[in-house]
């Protein structure tokens, strides 16, 4: 794995993007309970240099929290620290 390091403004546009889409489906309740996930690429395709704007597991997508997203690298692994669980655990 290559580090990738994102600009605040890269994360922000990311989440903003998330926030909207997730917002949109929540609505028309495609959401029931903590069901599905959604996700974003950052940056272009170049192999290796992007991360994934992901929402958390186990999380009603029609309420909004601090730990609503995580970034994960190409892996699936996250990129920052976080109190969520392990994706892989």
């Amino acid at each position: 794995m290559i580090d990738i390091r994102l600009t605040m403004e890269e994360k922000q546009h990311a989440l903003a993007e998330l926030r909207s889409i997730k917002e949109q489906f929540a609505a028309r309740h495609w959401f029931p309970g903590t069901s599905g996930n959604l996700s974003v690429r950052t940056r272009g395709i170049e192999e290796g240099r992007f991360q994934y704007a992901i929402t958390a597991s186990g999380k009603d997508k029609s309420v909004h929290t601090p730990e609503d997203f995580l970034f994960v690298d190409e892996a699936g692994q996250p990129c920052e620290a976080t109190r969520l669980r392990d994706l892989w655990g």
